[in-house]
């Protein structure tokens, strides 16, 4: 299928052919008819693209102190690559859509195949022949509103949550600046609830547009605005003013301060300069509240993705009730579309109906619709013109299940550079990212089914790289197809699901390995190489986990199932890798009942060798500190790691440091380890009875931490019963 993508490194834009998404739980699988270009978000988007790489660190300065900051952690090389691959990323454009229903996903019981629905959100609608869409963000269109008309819900909601912000009843009056697709939409919404309607733009056919459409005053300039202000509102001034503006400068919030009342409201809609002139805001007594896209949820996990809603006795208008609000003013004819929409294209002319909004054309314009084939053509895997591999003989073919941030970043580049192994095929829940990636790295094909990757003949091996819950389920159903698997850690968020796994590979010869990569680096190495026999140990690691959006998916008890259980494993298996041995008994604390739930963790561990252990997690610390050290020490030696980057170590008065320009934290090892056991070169690097050891600790730890009492590791509860009957596959 189509779909128009940006280069954020570039701003070039390419109609690009992709797989196309899989439906999944609680969403819509939607045919596009017809999506809406937004010229004033969209434009901003294709700007920022275009800058210079100091033009793009000026304009997201948050972004700048990242880089530096994983810069000083990890090294140069590796935070200028991981900043690159950003800009490398492509991006969908496109959030306001419509088209008919192909499928729906598990808890979506109340739209069916051949309904029509409009469809909203970024990242969701976009402009593609087909889209997956949150059914949050999905609305029944009437058959008083056609399939184009519906495509404007997104854009719709969004001037619906702005005239809501305002708070303006009937008899208000109400001066709307900037009159591009939502500002005309706001100025039909404020006549509709009955308000006097000041209408203002530079442009004066979109000035005569406003008017045509219900607007009582029009104004160009700004002497005009405020003319028509003053005789509308009887020299009051006006309510409210919401500014639908796109422009980087200050003018239309000074000029909105001026025409606003006395304890008037002013409403920020669109894009524009922010510095506000306190004078005159201090002087009336102004209120400026800003207008966050469609409404309540809009942008957020909890409301898109999963389908969380606020209640509606609490929470009356959210982005979807704005959106279908907006559909029924279309229906009673309230809005309308038609007098705003100037231009159609089909999706191959997208080229064309960008270089419209970025004024590449002197062509007036306003709403300009993409419009999409009929006729569809269903296919979710991509043969991509990966170069020519040599099949040498013992070559390992390798699939790909995940491609997030982690496996863009890391893993997928480690991978590639491995000897002996064939990238054959990738699968992504993203059509988008599957394409990119396989043909950044020259995968053979790309898909959004993994069950093609599982059952193509030509993949031996299997790197499982997705969000956490589903591993367990992935790495158990590729060992049942014969393939040696690497599971990204955590092995399973649950005993039941290491049970699963370990059941699959008992009974299968491959190979599995968790992507513990620690134990793998050149520096743990020298450390265990240093210590030789000498035992036990006392090891302290402390780790800065960082601060991760409240709303990101980690958190998630039945997605992420929270930071400690997501990657907590990493620190206990170094400390198994140093001791040669397995946890036994844990106590641990959390900073609050909260916490509890899987964050900021002190843990003691004790070891079957007599070793002791503390772990120090702490969640949201600041990232521009160091994130990781461990001290480990013996009779007569100390050592230490930092970040992977150093490792002192000290014995008998000598010190001998070892400092590395970048991170070493052993992916590319641990890959390695993986395909040379594959090929049948060497054992697998490590046991079964390792990994159940640790995820054993890891449950124990957070129960610990819960219950305020001291535990023993019980492998009961993670080891497969022999004398169980088949488990594989729960």
């Amino acid at each position: 299928m189509k779909q128009i993508l940006l280069s954020p490194r570039t701003g070039a834009l390419e109609v690009a052919e992709v797989p196309m998404p899989q439906v999944r739980a609680g969403m819509v699988l939607v045919h596009n008819v017809a999506s809406v270009l937004s010229p004033g978000t969209e434009r901003h988007v294709l700007d920022l693209a275009s800058n210079s790489l100091i033009g793009k660190a000026r304009a997201r300065p948050d972004l700048a102190r990242e880089v530096l900051n994983k810069v000083r952690r990890d090294g140069l090389r590796t935070g200028v690559r991981e900043s690159f691959l950003r800009l490398e990323t492509p991006f969908p454009l496109g959030y306001s859509s419509a088209g008919t229903v192909l499928e729906v996903g598990n808890g979506v019981d109340d739209l069916h195949a051949g309904e029509r629905v409009a469809c909203a959100g970024a990242g969701w609608a976009a402009h593609a022949e087909v889209v997956v869409v949150p059914r949050r963000l999905c609305v029944p269109l009437p058959r008083e509103v056609s399939t184009e008309a519906g495509a404007f819900a997104m854009l719709g909601a969004i001037a619906l949550h702005g005239v809501r912000r305002a708070g303006v009843v009937l008899g208000d009056t109400v001066a709307v600046l900037g009159l591009g697709i939502v500002g005309q939409l706001t100025v039909q919404l404020l006549r509709g609830a009955g308000c006097r309607v000041v209408a203002h733009d530079i442009a004066a056919p979109r000035v005569a547009l406003a008017l045509s459409q219900g607007a009582d005053q029009g104004a160009v300039s700004a002497d005009e605005l405020r003319g028509a202000s003053h005789l509308l509102s009887r020299g009051m001034g006006v309510d409210a003013v919401i500014v639908t503006a796109s422009t980087g400068s200050s003018a239309p919030l000074e000029l909105a301060a001026e025409v606003a009342r006395r304890r008037g409201v002013v409403v920020m809609v669109g894009v524009t300069g922010m510095r506000v002139p306190r004078r005159t805001f201090w002087e009336k007594e102004l209120a400026l509240l800003l207008s966050r896209a469609s409404g309540p949820g809009s942008e957020e996990d909890e409301y898109e993705r999963r389908g969380r809603d606020y209640p509606a006795p609490y929470v009356r208008w959210t982005a979807g009730r704005n959106m279908a609000c907006f559909i029924d003013e279309l229906a009673r004819g309230t809005v309308r579309t038609d007098p705003l929409t100037t231009h159609r294209f089909p999706i191959d002319r997208a080229g064309d109906a960008y270089d419209l909004i970025r004024g590449r054309s002197s062509e007036p314009h306003l709403g300009v619709v993409l419009t999409y084939p009929a006729a569809l053509s269903v296919s979710r895997t991509l043969t991509l013109p990966a170069p020519a591999v040599r099949k040498a003989a013992g070559m390992l073919g390798i699939g790909v299940i995940g491609g997030g941030v982690f496996a863009r970043a890391v893993l997928l580049p480690a991978l590639r550079g491995v000897p002996g192994v064939r990238l054959q095929a990738i699968a992504t829940a993203s059509g988008v990212s599957a394409r990119d990636l396989g043909a950044r790295l020259g995968f053979e094909l790309c898909t959004t089914d993994y069950h093609e990757v599982l059952a193509n003949p030509h993949v031996d091996a299997v790197v499982i790289a997705t969000r956490n819950d589903l591993h367990p389920v992935l790495a158990a159903e590729a060992l049942r197809a014969g393939k040696h698997v690497f599971v990204e850690k955590p092995l399973a968020l649950a005993p039941e699901g290491v049970r699963s796994v370990l059941t699959a590979y008992t009974r299968t010869p491959r190979v599995l390995v968790v992507g513990f990569n620690r134990r793998y680096s050149p520096l743990a190495a020298a450390v265990k190489a240093f210590i030789g026999a000498a035992r036990p140990l006392v090891l302290t690691y402390r780790v800065n986990a960082g601060v991760v959006a409240p709303d990101n998916w980690v958190y998630d008890p039945a997605e992420g199932g929270g930071r400690w259980l997501g990657e907590g494993g990493h620190f206990v298996d170094v400390l198994q890798y140093l001791t040669d041995a397995n946890p036994v008994r844990v106590f641990a604390q959390a900073v609050t009942a909260e916490a509890a739930a899987g964050e900021s963790i002190a843990a003691s561990v004790s070891f079957s060798d007599g070793s002791v252990a503390a772990i120090v997690y702490a969640d949201g610390a600041d990232r521009a500190a160091s994130r990781e050290r461990l001290e480990v020490s013996g009779q007569g030696f100390a050592c230490t790691i930092d970040d992977f980057r150093s490792v002192t170590m000290a014995r008998g008065g000598r010190v001998k440091r070892v400092r590395r320009w970048e991170a070493a934290r052993g992916y590319r090892e641990e890959l390695a380890a993986w395909v040379a056991a594959a090929r049948g070169g060497t054992p697998p690097p490590v046991g079964a009875e390792t990994y159940a050891a640790n995820a054993a600790c890891c449950f124990a730890i957070l129960e610990s931490a819960r219950t305020g009492s001291p535990l023993t590791v019980d492998l009961a509860t993670v080891l497969p019963d022999p004398s169980s009957s088949e488990q594989e596959g729960k």
